[in-house]
């Protein structure tokens, strides 16, 4: 099973997104939301949501600026 699958199995279980929700992501750039982004994008039809994406730049990492 792939990360992507128990991204999707979490969510269902735990009910943390109901049908026809608007999510936005606020992603910062680094690996772990961009993984996050990625995941949810490719998930979004079969958890029926809509997703929206949106960059912060925290300024906590040396590159965020490279990033962003």
């Amino acid at each position: 099973m792939d990360l992507t699958s128990k991204v999707f199995i979490f969510i269902r279980k735990n009910n943390l997104v109901k049908p026809g929700s608007l999510l936005v992501l606020g992603v910062s750039g680094g690996t772990d939301s961009v993984f996050l982004a990625h995941c949810l994008h490719r998930l979004r039809h079969d958890l029926s949501v809509r997703l929206h994406i949106a960059h912060f730049n925290h300024q906590l990492r040396k590159g965020s600026d490279r990033d962003q």
